[in-house]
């Protein structure tokens, strides 16, 4: 079944607002901090999201549990990369630093369980999820 593109569009929306949300509870953001959590939200949802969601719907994955498994990879896995390439010394990571890798990207991760969730019942909401 074809989705409708107000669907997908409304769907990623709806999911990158409700991470930016998360975010804006997490850290306490003002106004000027959820406009650019936002704005991030967005950019993972378009460019790591939209893929997802296309590859797991072609797999047939379109239980909650997978949405928000994807939201969370999804929120963990850049920020987890880029610091774990960051904080190599001496071409090495410490353990030190890989264990605050991995705690950040935790966080990361929970921020985008919440847009995995979001976007997976809004899509449900058009009926073409059950």
């Amino acid at each position: 079944m074809a989705l409708p593109p107000i669907a997908w569009a409304l769907a990623l929306l709806v999911g990158a607002l409700a991470s930016a949300l998360a975010a804006g509870a997490f850290w306490g953001m003002g106004l000027p901090g959820l406009s650019l959590a936002l704005a991030i939200a967005v950019g993972h949802a378009v460019l790591l999201g939209l893929p997802a969601a296309l590859y797991f719907r072609r797999r047939r994955w379109t239980h909650v549990l997978a949405a928000i498994a994807g939201g969370f990879v999804i929120g963990a896995v850049p920020i987890g990369l880029y610091l774990t390439g960051a904080t190599l010394v001496d071409g090495k990571p410490t353990v030190a630093d890989l264990l605050t890798c991995l705690r950040i990207a935790g966080i990361g991760g929970a921020l985008g369980a919440p847009g995995g969730l979001a976007f997976w019942l809004t899509l449900r909401a058009f009926g073409l999820f059950r």
